[in-house]
This record gives C-alpha cells, sequence and structure tokens, in this order.
C-alpha cells in the first residue's frame, strides 16, 4: 500500500532533520534528500526480522545463494552478465567512488563531470583536492559531444551518473558508445554510477556501460527498494585492467566487508521483490504525473516535465525568480522543501523534487506552494 503513511519522527531520519537544521524551522515537508516516505517492502521486512530473531550478529561470509541473487537480478532486470570475481562491494556509492579516485588518482588529476550532477561527486573531488572540468548539459538537458571532447582531453576520469540525477534523462546506447569512444581516444577512464538503473520508465529502457571497455560500474539496490541506510552496493568492472584496479584497491583497504542485515536485506530484495517493483514504478509515474499536472493548472510559472527515469522531478522556476535564492526561499516559506539546483552545479533556477512519498504528502506540499504561490501573485 503505497498511499501507507508512516511517520519517521524520532528516528534521526536525515530526509528530516537536515532541512530542519539548516533553515531553523521544524514544519517542513521534505522532498529533497532521495530516499522514500514509502515502506521497504515486507519480503525484506520479514528477511530481516527473522535474521534478527536469531540473536547473534558475528562475522558472516556472503553465501553462494547471495551472489547468485545478484547476479540473477541484473540479467533478469538488465541483461548485464555481472560475475561473482567481478564484485567488490562497499558501504554506498560514495564512499566506493571516493575510495576509486583516491587510488585511480594518487597524486592529483583532473576529473569530468558532466553538470548538473549529483552533489557528491563535485564534493570528493574538492576534498581530495583533484581538478574539475564540467561539461554543462544545455537547455533540453541534452549533452553536447564536442563540449564533452573538450573537457576529456584534459581529463583522467569522468564520473557521471547514468541515468541521470537530477533530469532523469536516460542515455541511449549511441550516446554512451559515443562517450565511450571519446574517452579511449584521451585514455580516460570511466565511473558510471548506475544507482537509478531500476528506475526507468516505457518506452525508455536502461543502457548499461558494464560491457564497455574502460569503465567501472557502480550499482545500489538503496535506491529501488528504500533501504538506503542500510549501506550496501556494489562495484564492478568487465574490463580485465579496470577489474585489476578494482581488487587491487579493495586488497589494500578491505572495504568488502559485509554487514550481516545488510546481505540478507540485499538478498531478498534481489530475490523477492520484482512484483513489488512493478508496482512500485507504476506509482512513481501516477506521482509525476500528478505533480506535472497540479504545476500545469494551478502554478503554470513553474515549470516541471515528465522524467524518464529515476524517482525525481527537475523542476524550473525561472519564470517567476531570478536567482536560486529567491526559489530557495519561496520553497522554505511554503513549508516545503526541495534540492537547490546550484547544489548540483546548475547556473539556472531549477530545483529537485523526490516523488517517492505517499500521494498525500506530494498533495499536502503541493497546496503548501500554491498558496505561497497565490500571494505572490497579488
Amino acid at each position: 500500500n503505497f498511499n501507507e503513511e508512516v511517520s519517521r519522527e524520532g528516528t534521526f531520519a536525515y530526509k528530516l532533520e537536515a532541512p530542519r537544521q539548516k533553515y531553523a524551522k521544524d514544519d517542513i515537508i521534505s522532498l529533497g534528500c532521495a530516499d522514500f516516505e514509502i515502506c521497504t517492502p515486507k519480503p525484506i521486512q520479514d528477511a530481516l526480522i527473522k535474521r534478527v530473531n536469531h540473536q547473534i550478529y558475528g562475522y558472516t561470509l556472503p553465501s553462494p545463494e547471495f551472489y547468485n541473487s545478484i547476479i540473477q537480478y541484473y540479467e533478469r532486470h538488465h541483461k548485464i552478465q555481472l560475475k561473482k570475481e567481478n564484485m567488490v562491494f562497499t558501504s554506498g556509492i560514495v564512499s566506493g567512488i571516493s575510495l576509486l579516485l583516491k587510488s585511480m588518482l594518487p597524486n592529483g588529476g583532473h576529473v569530468c563531470i558532466i553538470e548538473p550532477e549529483y552533489p557528491p561527486f563535485r564534493r570528493i573531488c574538492a576534498e581530495q583536492k583533484l581538478s574539475i572540468n564540467s561539461v554543462l548539459l544545455d537547455s533540453n538537458n541534452k549533452l553536447d559531444m564536442e563540449k564533452l571532447e573538450n573537457a576529456i582531453k584534459n581529463s583522467n576520469i569522468l564520473v557521471f551518473s547514468n541515468p541521470h540525477n537530477p533530469t532523469g534523462n536516460v542515455f541511449s546506447h549511441q550516446q554512451l558508445a559515443e562517450i565511450s569512444a571519446i574517452c579511449k581516444k584521451y585514455n580516460c577512464a570511466i565511473i558510471s554510477d548506475e544507482v537509478w538503473c531500476d528506475h526507468v520508465f516505457q518506452p525508455n529502457q536502461h543502457n548499461s556501460m558494464y560491457n564497455f571497455d574502460n569503465v567501472i560500474c557502480t550499482f545500489e539496490a538503496s535506491k529501488t527498494f528504500n533501504i538506503a541506510g542500510l549501506f550496501i552496493s556494489v562495484i564492478t568492472a568487465s574490463n580485465a585492467e579496470m577489474l585489476k584496479q578494482l581488487k587491487d584497491l579493495d586488497q589494500q583497504i578491505h572495504f568488502s566487508k559485509f554487514n550481516v542485515l545488510s546481505m540478507i536485506a540485499l538478498q531478498s530484495a534481489m530475490t523477492d521483490c520484482d512484483k513489488w517493483l512493478d508496482e512500485f514504478k507504476d506509482y512513481i509515474v501516477e506521482n509525476a504525473i500528478y505533480v506535472v499536472n497540479f504545476f500545469k493548472e494551478q502554478m503554470p510559472l513553474i515549470k516541471a516535465d515528465l522524467m524518464q527515469a529515476t524517482t525525481l522531478l527537475w523542476i524550473d522556476f525561472s519564470s517567476i525568480f531570478s536567482n536560486i535564492k529567491e526559489a530557495e526561499q519561496f520553497v522554505i516559506d511554503s513549508g516545503v522543501y526541495l534540492q537547490p539546483g546550484n547544489e548540483f552545479g546548475d547556473q539556472g533556477v531549477k530545483m529537485r523534487m523526490n516523488l517517492g512519498s505517499p500521494r498525500k504528502i506530494l498533495q499536502n506540499a503541493l497546496e503548501r506552494l500554491q498558496k505561497t504561490y497565490q500571494q505572490l501573485k497579488k
């Protein structure tokens, strides 16, 4: 029941507490952070409860069934043929990519980022004192390959999200092949973050970079099954040289250590939740249509288009505000939190909304925005 509302008060949920602390305001409907107000699938809950009831949580090895569940899931859903020996596990995409960059560029270097982009990528580069060569998507959120090539010429690694966060765009196989060819031409490695691969909507389909030569891919079930707080992700490569780099890094840092509950949750997600996922994707599409139509009918100066992938809407406020600070203040004054676009490197007046909530929560947020919008129009 995706309409069921479950309070997260008292759980110290980042999604709730971070905007409250930032704006010193308690009454905020938070739709920024990309975890969901939707209950984690029942099979995962049941599997965790069963394991917790065992009462011993000692060191645990991954079982053959654990590996097979992941291999079969990505073959079943995405025609990606992962191999047990090609997989390395980390506590999350961000920590994994951070370790990769530190290993691959120990003496510094240049990283290309396609912006707007998931904010931790830029933050990791800043923390490691890596130079950033950014390529901005055009006004239609399309990638100019000539601009990309100019940036790749002077870059060691391209890091990007595929499908794209925050715009919700899906890259075609042809686009990915062109990106790969450009990077190969200039000996630039690729890290393809494919955490949103399960949330691609018809008629679109996910195109993975796993089988390209010069790529390391990251996968994670957190955005699919709402288990982000359990911290487990997969890093993999099919190319022998890239795989060796990955394995060497794992041997140096030993990050493939397994949390017993994370393994249980991931195996259940991979094995038992296909039907739930199909229904949840339908619900997200319905939410997206509802929100986009609400803006068109009630707040026509705020623009939002249906995304091809992710659970995220990339909303344009430029018709009523000249800068992102004004838009951010408008949203907070309404008692709503959306993630400001400048955090993604966007140079316009856009904000990101996560649609992974019961419809009533979205309705309440939109009605709050509408009330403030009407006051602006007076």
